[in-house]
Parts: structure tokens; sequence; C-alpha cells
């Protein structure tokens, strides 16, 4: 059923479903970080634009996501950015100091649904969505519109969406790591495939990340700031870009520096009880400091589970795998919510293996 689903989702992928892809870059067997700019369209209007940088031949990912319906200084005035500019790529690239994109990947306004078609559907974690029930949903085709459109936080939708998607990802790539017959048909696929694209070029970049199990994924955002300008007020990239664009080649060399090896702790965690016993995530709390989670806070959830849960808040594998080995909790959603108090959310269900004792 799952190779089934993989090739499915490759064939909606790249069959002309609404995605277009543009290459200019063939992949040397050497070191190097290669850049993507990937768009999102509806109606032909750009509504989100991110860069990735990849590492290569390392599974090292920086997603920088980049602001639309913004000023740019140019010429000595503040010049919008907007949805419908023809130039919004070759502004992107001036802005970030990019010489020129390796590749360019446009989603099209109804691709995301002709995928998840394909895929039957995604289990994902609903946390702020009045559409459908709060907790664990399953999102597909018929209510992925509904689902997101039930957000009322513009960014939070938007970062919601995203987060639909990176789960998606990181499940594919499950599946193809743990089994070499999948990445033959991957490969297969892709070669038979009337897009154009790069396919040798292409695979070795997705092969990276398909394969590896050491991971490394940032995410960050552009930082803006409202200034006044010829009595006019503008929303502009801070420094003109310069703290961006100082903040992306510190995180790229640390890549190719391998600095960027964080420290395991601090891992600051919430508790959320979604289970009817009195007092689950109080106990549990002396359990998890002791071993060396940093407990921020421990409440009770406004939705129950069966199964316990841990939504990450951050990209840090070797910090989620020790919470998955300290709560013996396996599933896991990544949420993009900008959460700055905590870096991962556990919700214990009624399969928490601390519960028997914890009763007592």
């Amino acid at each position: 059923m799952k190779a089934k689903a993989l090739g499915l989702f490759l064939l909606a992928f790249g069959g002309g479903l609404g995605y277009s892809f543009y290459f200019h870059v063939s992949i040397p067997e050497r070191k190097q970080i290669y850049t993507s700019l990937i768009l999102s369209q509806q109606e032909k209007k750009i509504n989100s634009a991110w860069v990735l940088y990849h590492y290569y031949p390392f599974a090292y990912f920086y997603l920088f996501e980049v602001g639309v319906d913004h000023h740019v200084y140019e010429e000595g005035n503040y010049v919008l950015l907007n949805q419908d500019d023809k130039f919004f790529k070759k502004k992107v690239q001036q802005l970030l100091g990019i010489n020129s994109f390796d590749f360019t990947i446009t989603l099209n306004q109804g691709a995301e649904k002709n995928i998840l078609n394909s895929l039957a559907g995604t289990k994902f974690i609903n946390l702020h969505s009045k559409s459908l029930p709060l907790g664990k949903v399953f999102i597909d085709e018929l209510n992925y519109d509904a689902f997101l459109e039930g957000i009322s936080d513009p960014y939070l939708r938007k970062n919601t969406k995203l987060s639909i998607w990176l789960n998606i990802f990181l499940n594919l790539k499950k599946d193809v790591s743990t089994n070499e017959f999948y990445l033959k048909q991957l490969k297969q696929i892709f070669n038979q495939l009337d897009i154009n694209i790069n396919y040798p070029s292409f695979l070795k970049l997705l092969e990276t990340f398909l394969t590896q199990e050491d991971y490394i994924f940032y995410y960050d955002k552009m930082n803006f700031n409202q200034i006044i300008h010829r009595n006019q007020e503008y929303l502009v990239p801070l420094s003109r870009g310069n703290y961006d664009k100082n903040k992306i080649k510190l995180v790229l060399s640390n890549f190719i520096n391998e600095e960027f090896k964080y420290e395991l702790f601090p891992i600051d965690v919430q508790i959320k009880n979604a289970t009817k016993i009195n007092r689950l995530a109080t106990k549990a709390t002396g359990v998890f400091r002791y071993k060396r989670l940093n407990v921020i806070e421990y409440l009770n959830s406004n939705f129950p589970l069966k199964n316990s849960v841990i939504v990450s808040h951050v990209f840090y594998p070797l910090k989620e795998n020790y919470v998955k080995k300290i709560t013996k909790i396996n599933e896991t959603y990544h949420l993009i919510d900008y959460n700055d108090e905590f870096q991962f959310s556990i919700y214990l269900g009624n399969d928490f293996y601390g519960i028997k004792n914890l009763k007592q």
C-alpha cells in the first residue's frame, strides 16, 4: 500500500497537476550549496514564497520564508514587491544576494488537493482550526481548504499549511529510506515522467534527503521593520535585507564548517494531560524533569487522546529523538507556529507508559 501511495504521489508531483520545475544545473560530485525558489500561486498571484538552501551531498537544509506584499529599496525609493510582480524572482535574488536559483518550483492552485487525493490523505494534529475537531485529524482533498480556512490568523494559516506538507515529506522520507525498492521505484517513475527537469540532477538532491538518517533542517522567516519615508509608511526588510543576508550567511557557513551541531540541552517542553486521570501532567512533570526535560508548563489538554503524541515546534532531530526516548512516545507531528516558550508539546494519552505507576 505504501509503495502504491508513493508511486501515485510522484505521478501527481510531476505529472502536470500544477507543479512546474525550472533548472539550469547539473550536480557535480563535490560539496556545494544549491538554492531553490519555491512559489505558491493562486489565480496566477504569488501568495507564498520560500528559498530552500541545500548543502549537498549532506541532508542539511535551510528553508527561508520570503515575505510578499512588502517594499524593497530601489534607486532611491521603496518599490512594492507584490503578488503580480513578474520580476519577483529577480528581486528576491537581489534582496538575498543570490546570483541565480538552481531550481524554481511553482505550486499552482489545486495541486495540493490533487496530491492529497493521490496519497489518500494524511494524518495531522489540529491545534488551531475551528473547521475540524481539535486533536488528531485526517486531512484529504475534501476537507483541506475548509481546514485551512478555519484558522483565522493568516500567518498561522500559511505556516500550518507548510507544516502539513513538511510532515508529508518527512513521512515519505521514512518510507523510502527503509526500503531500497521504494527508492528504485521512485527513480524509475521520475525517469518516465514528461516534465521539464534534469532527472539525474534532481534525483541526486532528492536521494540525499530520502536515504540519510541524519538530517539538519532549519526554518526561518524574513525580518521586517515599519518605517516612514516621505510621509508614507512602508513595511521593509530589516536593514534593507542585510540583516537576513548576514543571518543566512552564518547558517550556511555553519553547514560548510559543520559548526551547526547544537547543544542537546536544554529541551523546553510543555506537558498536556489528554486523559481523564487527575493530575497526570503534574505527576509526569517530576519524572520528566528528573530525566532532564525542562518542563515550562503542565496543564490539561482541551481535547482527549487515546494515543500519546509529541508536537515538535522546532526541527532539531537530536532533541526530538531524546524526547521520544524519554517519553516512549513515537508519534510526532511538526507544527510551525513560532512558539518561543517551548520546543515540544507532549500530549499524554491513555497509552502513556507511566500511567500505571503515576496512578498510585
